[in-house]
């Protein structure tokens, strides 16, 4: 090729380019589930959303009317009871493309409460079987491990009790092995086990008292064993103390 003539291909070079590609946004087709291409502003947006950038939805907006995506915000439709009003992410996984079967998510931004809600729907129509509403899914938080039986003996927590609805203590009587027993959180809290006798009539009770110390005390982070107790019945009830021993505590909601 003379030199001469390498504006004049140039010319022909990019308008060969533009018809086949076009211009602008217009460049290229867009990959689908089918071919592969360049991705569009709005394919953009969606790729940040499964690597975890959420998009904001509006006051009001449907939760169950969300297409899949990552999302937050707040005072929306359909919202899980007592989280109308909060700031919530919410995740929203579709499995089958020509059927409705999704999977919601929400947590709860203040608390971390989590919920979970599926739908199941097919040519058939919304399945039956799947329960309607939201689903909890219980948290539990270690405060406290170790091995204590003395009542009097005051615990250091690792956060503030008043973070939790309930409590689940770890408890072991030496009888039945370790045993978990799940309390609601209060300023005085009674777990105990039951532990039938084998091969004679009886049962023995075995609990642990635990307080709140200085209730008032916004701190919450300091337990004491109030008591720890231990009945037996057999032909005659018997008092003993110091032989349930408590072994962990975590808070849960």
């Amino acid at each position: 090729m003379k030199e001469l003539d390498l504006p004049l291909a140039a010319k022909r070079s990019s308008l060969k380019k533009y018809v086949d590609e076009g211009s602008g946004d217009d460049a290229h087709m867009p990959a689908d589930n089918q071919h592969s291409g360049f991705i569009t502003a709005e394919m953009y947006k969606q790729l940040l959303s499964a690597i975890g950038d959420r998009k904001h939805v509006n006051d009001g907006s449907d939760i169950y009317k969300l297409d899949p995506g990552r999302y937050f915000g707040q005072n929306l439709k359909n919202a899980p009871t007592g989280a109308e009003t909060a700031l919530l992410f919410i995740d929203v996984d579709r499995a089958d493309q020509t059927n409705d079967h999704k999977m919601y998510k929400i947590t709860v931004a203040f608390t971390g409460q989590v919920y979970n809600h599926n739908k199941h729907v097919n040519s058939g129509g919304t399945n039956a079987a799947t329960p309607l509403g939201w689903a909890t899914t219980e948290k539990y938080y270690p405060l406290w491990e170790g091995d204590v039986s003395k009542a009097g003996t005051i615990l250091t927590i690792t956060d503030n009790i008043y973070k939790f609805n309930k409590v689940r203590l770890t408890l072991n009587d030496s009888n039945s092995g370790e045993q978990e027993i799940t309390v609601p959180r209060a300023a005085a809290m009674i777990a105990y086990l039951t532990y039938p006798w084998l091969g004679q009539h009886g049962v023995s009770f075995f609990g642990i008292a635990l307080k709140i110390k200085d209730a008032s005390d916004n701190g919450g982070t300091k337990l004491i064993v109030d008591r720890n107790y231990s009945y037996s019945f057999t032909d005659q009830w018997t008092d003993n103390t110091g032989i349930c021993s408590l072994k962990k505590i975590e808070g849960g909601f």
